[in-house]
């Protein structure tokens, strides 16, 4: 006769603002209930997102100087951009804040320094200090991106000290903007975690005494 089993599997699947997918584990059990209908879909199709797809990423005049500097070092160029955007809305020249931070990427002297800028006024310098910082805080953080883009914002001992995003205004505000922008322009690269849940049905044709239980 037809019998089903279901095999359902498992696995937390990384990914990080990198743009690749971390190691995985997978764990598989055999169940006879029927498969659950609330999957996610995620595809890797260009144009297409496992949230959603329908707005473009914020303009920016510096889009491919920022984009050859992400791909350079690994990171997903929707992430660097969104960023940038929400530091300076994707200015450069004349943009100094208050606390001192400069550039197109608001680097703090001692960030531009700690990466080997001796000019963050020069706008390459400033994006290759910019990604390398994102880049690192990707490592220090293991792909957590709430914590990398509360890290850029707040700094690492402040996201260290809360365990978490920490409870400023400014930083949670600047956290979810990055995040709902990445949401509405992930494309193939993955820039944040995800649980991937997969159901598959195999049939085949058995007798009952063939089968084990």
């Amino acid at each position: 006769m037809l019998r089903s089993f279901t095999i359902c599997v498992a696995a937390w699947a990384i990914f990080t603002s990198t743009g690749f997918a971390r190691d995985t584990s997978f764990v598989l059990t055999l169940d006879d209930s029927a498969p659950s209908e609330d999957i996610p879909v995620y595809t890797d199709q260009p144009g297409a997102s496992a949230l959603t797809a329908t707005n473009q990423r914020p303009q920016c005049a510096f889009a491919d100087r920022l984009t050859r500097a992400a791909n350079d070092i690994g990171l997903s160029p929707n992430l660097v951009i969104s960023v940038a955007y929400a530091e300076t809305r994707c200015r450069h020249e004349g943009q100094r804040s208050q606390k001192g931070a400069i550039g197109l990427m608001q680097l703090m002297p001692a960030t531009a320094r700690r990466f080997g800028v001796n000019d963050p006024w020069n706008i390459d310098q400033n994006i290759a200090a910019g990604t390398a910082y994102l880049a690192w805080l990707d490592s220090r953080f293991d792909g957590d991106l709430s914590r990398i883009l509360a890290g850029y914002n707040a700094g690492e001992g402040a996201v260290d000290r809360h365990n978490g995003v920490p409870p400023f205004a400014e930083t949670r505000a600047y956290v979810a903007g990055i995040l709902k922008s990445l949401e509405t322009n992930a494309g193939t690269q993955g820039v944040a975690r995800a649980r991937i849940e997969a159901t598959f049905v195999l049939e085949f044709e058995t007798d009952s005494q063939s089968v084990s239980r």
